[in-house]
């Protein structure tokens, strides 16, 4: 595993990131986005970080991922534009799921790849979220970790629909929703939050989650001191549970 330093970006913030092909696979067909200060300047523009996870195959799920984050990376680094930062997320994630659509279409190997997305707007205190698919983003503070994000699979979508009762024999990893899949419009999921100093944000594809218990993934926020000492203890975790999946973790922590 390559140690990646905290990243101290202009407005305070710190993020700790790491991305491990697993314990099982030889590919990792995650992507991340972190910002670079040394590439653009985010003072004044809020923060955006992802996490893609993506599916179809070797060639296409690695594709997929790196597609989706891509597209955010270049509108987040570029300025050309009188849209709010959020609206044009929203519609550069649009952009990408009609990319996808047509790439799936055109070659027959990249037929059905699609991606998880999970991307945050950090601006200030306020957090603004993107969500699609089951890949994850948490809230820690003052020791308890709460999901923001909602899952996409059909277990998730068993367990609300028939609250109390034993799922059935479904997949729960089956998705219900992902980046360059089904319809031509996509729906994403928006969520905003309010954030306070001290807070930690936690974006992870489901090669963590899937695996380490929720309990056991507040436990490491609250006794690593850094968001990359945070990001290394949670893929070790994953990886001491034989992670089958890829792991991508992004930890942005606010100034106090």
């Amino acid at each position: 595993m390559v140690k990646l330093p905290d990243r101290v970006l202009l407005d305070g913030a710190r993020v700790g990131f790491v991305t491990h092909c697993g314990a099982v696979r030889a590919e990792n067909q995650d992507s991340l986005y972190v910002p670079d200060p040394d590439e653009v300047d985010v003072k004044g523009r809020g923060i955006l970080v992802a996490v893609a996870d993506g599916m179809g195959g070797h060639a296409g799920g690695a594709l997929a991922s790196a597609t989706v984050v891509q597209t955010l990376a270049e509108y987040y680094q570029g300025q050309a534009s009188g849209l709010p930062l959020d609206l044009l997320a929203l519609s550069r994630i649009e952009s990408a799921h009609h990319k996808l659509r047509e790439l799936s279409r055109a070659r027959e190997s990249l037929k059905g790849m699609g991606t998880t997305l999970t991307a945050a707007l950090v601006q200030g205190r306020t957090l603004e979220l993107f969500h699609v698919g089951d890949s994850r983003a948490y809230l820690f503070r003052g020791g308890e970790l709460s999901q923001v994000s909602r899952d996409h699979t059909l277990l998730a979508r068993w367990a609300e629909q028939n609250p109390g009762r034993p799922p059935r024999n479904l997949g729960k990893n089956v998705l219900t929703r992902a980046v360059g899949v089904g319809d031509k419009v996509l729906e994403v999921d928006r969520a905003t939050r309010a954030l306070e100093p001290g807070d930690r944000l936690l974006l992870s594809s489901d090669g963590l989650h899937g695996v380490v218990a929720q309990a056991d993934i507040a436990a490491t926020l609250l006794v690593a001191k850094t968001p990359w000492e945070a990001a290394r203890r949670l893929i070790d975790l994953a990886l001491k549970a034989n992670a089958p999946d890829n792991v991508t973790v992004v930890v942005v922590e606010l100034s106090k």
